[in-house]
C-alpha cells in the first residue's frame, strides 16, 4: 500500500471552510491535503450550505453520515412538508447541528440536551404541554430506521386514533435481513431472541386482549397526554411498556404499520438481552396489576403541569431491575 507525505493544513469544525491560503498552500512540499469531514455528509445537498471538502480541492476526505442530519433529509425526501401538520422537531444531539443547513428544512428543529437526565427530560415535557401538540413521534434516529417513515406515520393520525405504531414486523423482509445478519454466528441466540419478542406480544394478548407485533419498535406517534403521563424518561429502555401497557389499558384506538429497519453490525449496536426481556414482561405485568390515576386522556381534560410531578412520583414506584 502506497504512503504520501502528509501535513496537516487545517482542521475546522462541521461545515467550517478550509481556511489555508493559496500563499500558505503554495509554500508547502507536495502533499494530499486530508480532511476530517466526519460530520459533513449534508453539505451538498444544498446550494446554501458550505462547499464541501472536496468541492473545496482536498485530495481526500473522512466522511460518515451524521444520522441527524440524514433522517432530517429523509423526512423531506419522504414528504413529509405535504402533510397538514405544523411539525416542530425536537433532537437529542451530542454535537450542534449546523444552523445554515436547518435553515433550509421546511420545519422547526429545536435542540434538547440528554433525556437520560431527568432534568432535560422533564424540560422537554413542559416545551410539549407550553406548544399544545396534539400527538408526539418518538423516533430513534440510529441509521436503522428511516426518516422517510415518519411522513408515513404522519398520514394516519385522526383525531380518533390515540397511536399509530411503526411495526418492523410488518416488514418481513427487512426483519429476516436483520437476523441474518445479527445472529450468522449465533444461530441459538438468533431463536432465543425471535422466541422473546413474540412472547412480549402474546404477554399483551393475554393481559390486554390486543396482540402488538413489534413492542420495541422505536417509531411510534402517541398521544402527548400518555407521552406525558409515562413515568419514566422517553428514552428509558422500557418506555415502549409503560407507554403499551397504559395505553392498552384504557383500551385506547392504535394502529400498527409496517417501517422500513435496516440492521447494523452486532458489532455495532447492543443486542436485547434475556434479562432485558424479563424486565419487559415485568413491567407488563406490573403496570397491569398496578392501580393506576385516570390519565387526562382517560378523563378528557387537557394535561396539566401536575401531570408531571405525579409521573415522576408513580417513576418512584417503578419496579426493579431483573
Amino acid at each position: 500500500m502506497p504512503t504520501f507525505p502528509t501535513r496537516i493544513v487545517a482542521r475546522e469544525p462541521l461545515a467550517s471552510p478550509l481556511r489555508a491560503s493559496d500563499e500558505q498552500l503554495a509554500a508547502l512540499p507536495p502533499a494530499l491535503v486530508i480532511v476530517d469531514e466526519a460530520w459533513g455528509g449534508h453539505l451538498r445537498f444544498h446550494p446554501d450550505l458550505p462547499e464541501s471538502a472536496m468541492g473545496a480541492g482536498a485530495d481526500i476526505c473522512v466522511q460518515s453520515t451524521h444520522k441527524l442530519a440524514q433522517t432530517l433529509l429523509e423526512m423531506v425526501r419522504g414528504g413529509v412538508g405535504e402533510q397538514p401538520v405544523e411539525l416542530v422537531v425536537f433532537c437529542e444531539a451530542a454535537r450542534p447541528l449546523d444552523r445554515a443547513f436547518l435553515a433550509t428544512l421546511p420545519f422547526t428543529v429545536r435542540e434538547v440536551g440528554p433525556l437520560v437526565d431527568r432534568a432535560e427530560d422533564a424540560r422537554l415535557r413542559r416545551s410539549l404541554m407550553d406548544g399544545s401538540f396534539e400527538y408526539v413521534l418518538l423516533f430513534e434516529s440510529s441509521g436503522m430506521y428511516s426518516g422517510e417513515d415518519i411522513p408515513w406515520l404522519l398520514s394516519h393520525l385522526t383525531g380518533r386514533l390515540d397511536a399509530v405504531w411503526g411495526s418492523r414486523r410488518l416488514s418481513v423482509r427487512d426483519i429476516e435481513e436483520s437476523y441474518r445478519l445479527k445472529y450468522r454466528k449465533h444461530g441459538m441466540l438468533g431463536a432465543v431472541s425471535y422466541a422473546g419478542s413474540h412472547a412480549l406480544s402474546l404477554a399483551y394478548l393475554l393481559l390486554y386482549g390486543r396482540y402488538v407485533s413489534d413492542t420495541l419498535s422505536a417509531a411510534r406517534a402517541i398521544r402527548t397526554a400518555d407521552v406525558l403521563a409515562a413515568p419514566v424518561t422517553l428514552t428509558h429502555k422500557d418506555v415502549n411498556q409503560y407507554l403499551l401497557s397504559d395505553l392498552l389499558r384504557r383500551k385506547a384506538e392504535m394502529f400498527e404499520v409496517p417501517v422500513h429497519f435496516y440492521s447494523l453490525s452486532p458489532d455495532q449496536v447492543r443486542r436485547t438481552t434475556i434479562r432485558d426481556g424479563v424486565r419487559a414482561v415485568g413491567t407488563i405485568l406490573w403496570r397491569r396489576l398496578k392501580r393506576a390515576e385516570p390519565t387526562a386522556v382517560e378523563t378528557g381534560r387537557q394535561p396539566r403541569r401536575d401531570d408531571l410531578q405525579m409521573a415522576r412520583e408513580h417513576a418512584d414506584d417503578a419496579p426493579p431491575a431483573q
